[in-house]
């Protein structure tokens, strides 16, 4: 009994596509067929063919969605990588909307009207596009939809499991009635493909990049200062800063070794970024970070990725290098919560 209860379970761990359905308000019409983007490519925009409103007349409102395909991480909007399964004959199709650089679409809404029993039906009005990170959380942060009369509302959202973007389409479509009443695009269902785990071969290197510094050397008081510290990933190649959620946690795989710092102020493991304007001599007591502290850092940066306004008091007749560990693994760029302070 357990084991029959676990195997819908078990075939979703070892499913590779998953099909999600918007909900049925109305089920006029034949399926089109599934239609699929090639292989490696996920959907990352969308076309609407819309009828305006007839003022009187029969409407369909939405009668046609056209996903356009592109690799993980893309950077280059592309729209050779077509998929469309059918089409209503009614209105005209509008202009593509894409999703934010570098994400993909990981679910979608429907907004449909029921029907209307006896009167006018359109069925499906609008089809949404919800963008993401295979691996990242599934949410509206990120969504393109049409412009379209607005009829009906919007059903639930559908979105893809965890690991997997959007890679096919299927629509149900009802032909022309002849003379009754049409509707055109009633139902969408798409197609969820599960996504490679990200392979980065890459060994982690670390640098101490100066924020601010100051010389109260010559002061006779504390002055207070302020600087910024940036806690996240970004590319140091590419035109896009943005890294996904399963690559962050492939960074987070590869660390394995600490730093040290001397208390002569030579950083082991770590290089020194820029050029002070004065010579600190007696630069930072002896500290050693453990790799499980850089993976704590890591995972805290995957978990929050902002920036922190700081302060530090720099006593008189002192002067001080505020600093910042920096982590790079290939092109992929760290910035890590943790400050270190040089002073003279």
């Amino acid at each position: 009994m357990i084991l029959l209860k676990l195997l819908p379970l078990l075939g979703f761990i070892f499913a590779e596509t998953i099909e999600i359905r918007s909900p049925r308000r109305t089920e006029y019409g034949d399926w089109q067929g599934w239609k699929n983007c090639p292989d490696g490519t996920y959907a990352y925009a969308v076309k609407h063919k819309v009828e305006g409103d007839q003022r009187g007349g029969d409407d369909t409102g939405l009668n046609a969605v056209a996903l356009f395909c592109n690799p993980l991480h893309w950077t280059t909007y592309n729209t050779d990588r077509e998929i469309l399964s059918g089409e209503g004959g009614w209105g005209g199709w509008k202009g593509v909307k894409y999703c934010p650089e570098g994400l993909v679409m990981i679910g979608f809404a429907l907004r449909s009207e029921a029907d209307q029993r006896g009167k006018d039906d359109v069925a499906a009005d609008n089809f949404c596009g919800y963008c993401g990170t295979p691996h990242g959380p599934r949410d509206r942060s990120n969504w393109i939809s049409g412009d379209t009369p607005g009829w009906g509302d919007w059903t639930q959202d559908q979105f893809c499991p965890q690991g997997f973007a959007v890679c096919g389409i299927n629509t149900q479509i009802e032909g022309d009635q002849g003379g009754g009443d049409d509707t055109a695009l009633n139902n969408v269902d798409l197609r969820c493909c599960r996504v490679p785990a990200v392979s980065l071969s890459c060994t982690p290197s670390y640098t101490l990049e100066r924020l601010t510094e100051y010389d109260n050397r010559l002061g006779a008081g504390t002055i207070q200062i302020e600087y910024q510290k940036r806690i996240s990933f970004s590319r140091t190649t590419g035109t896009t800063e943005t890294v996904g959620h399963e690559e962050k946690e492939a960074v987070l795989t590869k660390v394995t070794t600490g730093v040290e710092f001397s208390a002569e102020g030579i950083v082991k493991g770590v290089t020194l970024s820029g050029k002070a304007s004065v010579n600190y001599e007696h630069s930072l007591s002896s500290e050693t970070i453990s790799s499980h502290q850089i993976q704590t850092m890591v995972q805290e940066v995957i978990s929050s990725e902002k920036t922190i306004t700081e302060t530090y008091n720099v006593p008189a007749h002192k002067g001080v290098i505020i600093q910042q560990l920096f982590m790079t693994c290939g092109n992929i760029k760290v910035g890590l919560p943790k400050i270190v302070t040089r002073s003279s």
